[in-house]
Order: structure tokens, then C-alpha cells, then sequence
């Protein structure tokens, strides 16, 4: 039985959870801040319930099935093949080197690949949203707690987005439930991301995520490495789904 039918203070108590893991697992940095990395224009809950690493409740349920990895590139259309890559990154040590990785790593088609990272765009805006949000070189410790998250949780933690999680959560529970029971994700925190970051669906964002992570890859030094994963995660999840990126 659902215990989510009306606003009451649990549904605040779910919320602030689901709001609070959000912005304390470092998994999620990639979905935090102005860059919304949203990609084209539909809800990104597969990406959400692979969240599990960052949620305090196990798995009600255990499966025995075991997926096989799928071997070579993407399933994507014939004209996915090219010789050599082109577009942005054409001549871009880092992304001839993660191109290495990935077939290597996990056997993807390096044709297939090349053309898909020729398709992806070098952003400069978000370059310089990242250095907007870079840390401070300033050596003065803090002179104690600054009250941000107090500052945050009056901005997000309204009626009025209670009231619309709960809708949503009430719209999409048997869905919500079903991430629960594969992922061991619970429906709060999955509720919690997606009011944070798209107002349950009205604010998609236009930034593609191959787009972004590429340019943080292969153009951005200081987080390179931790995009780097971001981009092949994105990769391979786009491979299992059988989904052009």
C-alpha cells in the first residue's frame, strides 16, 4: 500500500531526504548546479535509478538474473561508420585516448565510436559554468558554517513543490516502485533528483548530454578524469538500451 496520497509531514520528511542524498553523494555532481545536463527533451529516469550507490536502504528484493555484456559498438544506423573521426575533437589527444579505452576496455567498435564523438559539440558555455563554480585558491579557512543549505532547503522545500512531488510520485508510483525493486533506489530520492532538477518534467533544459561530458573529457583538465567516467558510463548505458547517443 502506498503511504504517499496527500501532503503531510512525511511527505516533507521524504523530500528533504531525497533533496539532502542528492546533494551529498559526489556520484551526483555530474546533475548538479546550472549545467543540467539534460538530454534532449524526455525525463532521464534511467539515469536516476542507477543511483543506488548513494541511497541507505538495501534492496527489498534480490534477482537472480545475470545480463551478458554486450559485445562490440552501438546498435546504431550504417552510416555510424567513418574511417577517421572528425568534428571537434578530430585531433584531440584525450579523445583518441579514451577512444582506446572503450575498445579495449569494452570491446566497442572503434568506427562506430569515432563517429559518434564526431558528432559531439565543444561547448564553451559550459566550460565557463564550471569555472564559475572552480573552487576558491584562497587559503583563509571558513570562519564557520554559512547557512547555504539552510539558504537551499527554504528555496526547494516549499508547499507548493511538496504538493507537486506528491503528485508525481502518486502519477508514476508503480513505476517508481519498480525502479525500488530492481535498483534499490526508493521512490523518495528518485522524486527528490528529478523536483530538483526539472520540476518533475516541466524544465528539461537544452544541453545534449554527449555534448557536455565530451567537453569536459577531452577540454577540461581539472575534472577530466572524473567526466572521463561520466562519459563512459553514458556510453555503456547507451549500448545496453541499444540507443544512439
Amino acid at each position: 500500500m502506498s503511504y504517499v496520497k496527500s501532503v503531510s509531514g512525511s511527505d516533507y520528511r521524504f523530500l528533504v531526504r531525497g533533496v539532502m542524498l542528492y546533494h551529498t553523494c559526489p556520484w551526483l555532481n555530474l546533475l548538479n548546479g546550472p549545467l543540467m545536463f539534460k538530454r534532449r527533451y524526455v525525463t532521464l529516469l534511467p539515469l536516476f535509478v542507477l543511483l543506488a550507490a548513494c541511497s541507505s536502504k538495501p534492496k527489498p528484493t534480490e534477482t537472480d538474473t545475470t545480463t551478458g555484456t554486450p559485445s562490440g559498438g552501438f546498435l546504431l544506423e550504417p552510416q555510424h561508420n567513418v574511417m577517421q573521426m572528425g568534428g571537434d575533437f578530430a585531433n584531440n589527444p584525450n579523445a583518441q585516448q579514451f577512444i582506446d579505452k572503450m575498445v579495449n576496455k569494452h570491446g566497442f567498435d572503434r568506427q562506430q565510436l569515432q563517429e559518434i564523438l564526431s558528432q559531439a559539440k565543444r561547448l564553451d558555455s559550459v566550460l565557463r559554468l564550471m569555472d564559475n563554480q572552480a573552487p576558491t585558491t584562497s587559503v583563509k579557512p571558513p570562519s564557520g558554517p554559512n547557512g547555504a543549505w539552510l539558504r537551499y532547503r527554504k528555496k526547494f522545500i516549499t508547499p507548493d513543490n511538496v504538493q507537486n512531488g506528491v503528485v508525481f510520485w502518486n502519477q508514476y508510483e508503480d513505476a517508481l516502485n519498480r525502479a525500488w525493486q530492481v535498483y534499490g533506489v526508493p521512490p523518495e530520492i528518485i522524486v527528490g533528483i528529478i523536483g530538483v532538477e526539472t520540476r518533475w518534467g516541466r524544465v528539461m533544459g537544452k544541453t545534449r548530454i554527449l555534448d557536455a561530458l565530451a567537453t569536459l573529457s577531452f577540454n577540461y583538465p581539472r575534472r577530466a578524469e572524473y567526466f572521463s567516467g561520466e562519459l563512459e558510463t553514458f556510453l555503456l548505458m547507451a549500448r545496453d538500451e541499444q540507443d544512439d547517443p
